[in-house]
């Protein structure tokens, strides 16, 4: 069996996201462990709007280097990292925290980058 794990930033109901990023990973992972998923507890895909994708970048940032989820270990995928940083400063102050956090192996999908000489 393969579970699906949840992270939350707290913005959904009440129980929801009671705890940081890293300590909802720590027990996902032992949740996985404990009950013998496929996986041991690691976690192979986690989809994230970009509040908790924030929170989950700047964790594994300060994560152990032997932890699952060290930035070593992470791949991020950002799709339309441009999409609303022009219109709203919250969105672009949380992309550049992502951005800022992000592995080394780090895909920007639709991005619109400036010219390299700017």
């Amino acid at each position: 069996v393969r579970r699906p794990y949840s992270i939350r930033t707290g913005k959904g109901k009440a129980e929801a996201g009671t705890s940081g990023i890293a300590a909802q990973l720590a027990a996902n992972a032992k949740e996985g462990r404990e009950l013998n998923d496929r996986g041991g507890g690691r976690v192979d895909v986690i989809i994230a709007d970009i509040v908790a994708t924030a929170g989950l970048m700047k964790a594994a940032a300060e994560a152990e280097p032997t932890s699952p989820f060290h930035a070593s270990n992470l791949v991020l995928y950002f799709d339309e990292p441009n999409m609303g940083v022009h219109l709203n400063p919250k969105v672009r102050e949380t992309v550049s925290d992502i951005l800022h956090h992000a592995p080394f192996t780090t895909v920007l999908a639709s991005a619109t980058l400036p010219p390299w000489s700017a």
